[in-house]
């Protein structure tokens, strides 16, 4: 037999509570998509550009707009913090004493707020005082910073332009080796009664800092050809922007993946700075592949392969085919990093090349020789080409006789080296000159 099992009626009741608090629980949820949905319009009146830009960021009404537990009471907290934020962010340019007026008003679902600014009578500069002490007082590169005009008796008090002249004055002496400069007196005084501020910037620079010793950890070439690479000495003034040009420098090589050239820990007694240069050797090789079209080669493929470290002396070897249906060329370069490595090398280059146009067949052979140095501000190239070529017809109804030209070409070039080269300033113009020409004394046929 098997037992009844018999519901009491308190047991019914539970159930049906459990029920009821079920479908409460079903009704939230399907509001929550509508409640997620509810957002803050934020107008800003009286102000434009930047100075509207800060009071947005400054609001909290614009910050919130989008969240998702947005309430009346939440929304009227946020509207009642708008004076207080938006003189909060009046401030940085010159206006200390703003009326706002803030109206917030439900939309359905939804709230619109407008935030009207009078932003005030403006703050402006009655007196700047920017000097200069110390060893490097004057210093020319310190001058810049201190007479940029950012800073001017009358100007409308700018927060902005206070910082960006006390931060070029510091990274000005950092990055010339006043190390330990600091500011002595750094102050932004202003006077709401009379609407003025003045400005008070007093840098002592302290004793100037020398390059010390630099140490290599890599493994690629020898570390004699890494310092050739190096663009200051021991002993000179330390100079951050030389650091750089180093860093440059190195990474054109390709002989590493990964460059790091960093200042070391000071030495306050001997005003030295160690230099230290890690680098992570990179691949080897490369290879390069590309194929197009063109109506005068039609299709055609260009390969190569580059040996970015042939061995420990930084030598380079690259060789390029281009095949096409009219003109093939098979071109071998060997480069020698010279004096300068940066900016100098001997080059071998040899070439061979056939093409077939119109049924005029020719074929030739290269060789180049090319040393490049420098000479103060200039590239001078000086190159010597010896070439043989033929030319013959493929069409058998016409008699041109074969013909082989032996050509022995010098020739010389200068290039203005562009201040951006190793990571200064860059200009944008440049010059280049070359002269070439043969005569049959060489041993030219022509």
């Amino acid at each position: 037999m098997i037992p009844r099992t018999r519901r009491s009626a308190p047991d019914l009741r539970a159930c049906a509570g459990t029920l009821r608090r079920l479908s409460r629980l079903c009704v939230l949820l399907l509001a929550m998509p509508s409640l997620a949905a509810a957002d803050i319009t934020v107008k800003i009146e009286g102000v434009e550009g930047s100075i509207r830009d800060n009071v947005e960021a400054f609001l909290s009404l614009a910050r919130y707009a989008k969240a998702k537990d947005l309430d009346a009471d939440t929304v009227e907290r946020l509207g009642q913090r708008a004076p207080r934020e938006v003189t909060q962010a009046l401030r940085p340019f010159g206006y200390y004493e703003p009326e706002v007026a803030t109206e917030v008003v439900a939309d359905g679902r939804n709230w619109r707020a407008t935030v009207r600014v009078q932003p005030g009578p403006a703050v402006r500069l009655a007196g700047t005082r920017i000097e200069v002490t110390g060893p490097g007082s004057d210093e020319e590169f310190l001058r810049g910073p201190a007479a940029s005009g950012a800073l001017r008796n009358g100007m409308r008090l700018s927060h902005a332009a206070y910082d960006e002249v006390k931060g070029d004055l510091e990274r000005a002496a950092f990055a010339h080796g006043y190390l330990d400069a600091r500011f002595t007196r750094s102050e932004l005084a202003v006077d709401l009664e009379r609407h003025e501020a003045r400005v008070t910037l007093v840098l002592d620079t302290g004793p100037r800092y020398r390059f010390g010793e630099t140490r290599i950890e890599q493994d690629g070439v020898r570390d004699e050809l890494v310092r050739r690479y190096l663009r200051y000495q021991s002993g000179d003034w330390y100079d951050a922007g030389r650091l750089l040009s180093t860093q440059f420098a190195l990474d054109d090589t390709q002989y590493f993946s990964v460059v790091e050239v960093l200042p070391g820990e000071r030495d306050r007694e001997a005003l030295t700075v160690p230099i230290q240069i890690r680098a992570t050797r990179g691949p080897r090789s490369r290879y390069t592949i590309a194929a197009g079209y063109a109506s005068d080669t039609e299709w055609r493929t260009t390969l190569g392969w580059q040996n970015r470290r042939v061995n420990r002396a930084g030598h380079r070897f690259k060789v390029e085919a281009k095949l096409a249906q009219t003109a093939q060329s098979l071109t071998g370069t060997y480069v020698l990093p010279w004096t300068d490595p940066a900016l100098e090398k001997l080059a071998f280059e040899l070439e061979g090349e056939r093409s077939d146009f119109n049924q005029i067949e020719s074929s030739a052979i290269s060789a180049r020789t090319t040393l490049t140095h420098v000479m103060g501000n200039w590239q001078r190239g000086v190159f010597l080409t010896a070439t043989q070529q033929t030319t013959r017809s493929t069409d058998p109804s016409r008699t041109i006789p074969k013909t082989t030209d032996r050509l022995l070409v010098p020739g010389i070039s200068y290039a203005r080296l562009p201040k951006g080269y190793l990571g200064q300033a860059a200009i944008s113009t440049g010059f280049f000159a070359e002269l070439t020409g043969s005569h049959s004394a060489l041993g030219a046929d022509t």
